[in-house]
């Protein structure tokens, strides 16, 4: 069993927001994401800047 016993200590939310009908972008923008999150270097970068790495 879980419970909240408090407030967090530190929260994210990144989005991206594109033109209605831009597929490419977001195509080209998912593929990034997916190859930094792959190669491990999102996580670097989470936690040089923000103290954690704080994936869904």
């Amino acid at each position: 069993m879980l419970m909240i016993v408090g407030e967090p200590e530190q929260t994210s939310s990144t989005n991206f927001l594109f033109a209605k009908g831009n597929t490419e972008l977001q195509k080209a923008v998912d593929g990034a994401v997916k190859q930094l999150k792959e190669s491990g270097k999102l996580a670097e970068i989470s936690t040089k800047i923000i103290g954690g790495v704080y994936e869904e």
